[in-house]
Formats: structure tokens, sequence, C-alpha cells
């Protein structure tokens, strides 16, 4: 009977090492880069939506990729290097796409909101 609690505390200290391990190989992932801009869009409320509005960003030749989180009302664009994409025309492509456009925003490095939703980047 001596030998249970010593493969218990065996088990939490294999399970207390694997978990730690695992926490630094996550730390170590490289991060996604904040998006270059965000728009708030009114009117997204299905993943239809999302994809409606996603498929016509995707569209435009400045934009590399598109994050749409219904939760929050909001487009996260990013674009291709060296490109540019005015507050103009990502309200006509939003427009274009059957919605309102709402606030535009250009995040800073490092101050990107996260991800929340489930529409593909």
């Amino acid at each position: 009977m001596n030998e249970t609690p010593t493969l218990r505390m065996e088990t939490i200290m294999t399970r207390l090492a694997t978990a730690t391990l695992f926490l630094v190989l996550l730390a170590a992932l490289p991060q996604e880069p904040p998006p270059d801009i965000v728009v708030e869009v009114n009117g997204l409320s299905c993943p239809f939506c999302a994809f409606g509005i996603e498929k016509k960003f995707v569209e435009r030749p400045e934009v590399d990729s598109v994050f749409v989180a219904l939760q929050e009302n909001t487009v996260h664009l990013w674009l291709n290097s060296g490109e540019e994409l005015s507050d103009e025309e990502v309200r006509r492509t939003v427009d274009r796409a059957g919605f309102t456009p709402g606030e535009i925003r250009r995040p800073e490095p490092g101050g990107a909101p996260e991800r929340s939703d489930a529409s593909e980047r």
C-alpha cells in the first residue's frame, strides 16, 4: 500500500512537467501580426453574412487575408506588403457587400484585438 501514494506523486509530477512543456512551446509559437485595418460593419449577423463580406474583400488585390468577427461586428483586414487601402475604398467594399460600414481603425503593432469568432482568415 505504500506504492500508491508514490505512484500518485509520480503521476502528478509527470502531468505538471507535461503542462509546463506545453506552455513553454505555446509561448514560443510565432505571434500573428495585428490586422492593418479593422472595420465595424452594421448588419453582420450570420456565417453567410461573414462569407459574403469576406468574399468582397478577398477579391481586392490589396488584401492578403480577412477575418470576420461576428460577435464584434468587425472585419479584420491584412494587406499585402506595400499595399494601401483607403477608408473610402473600405467603405465602398462594405457597401457593395450589402452592409453599412461603421468606424474604421488601423491598429498599431502590438495592439491587435484577439480573434474570437469562427470565420476563417
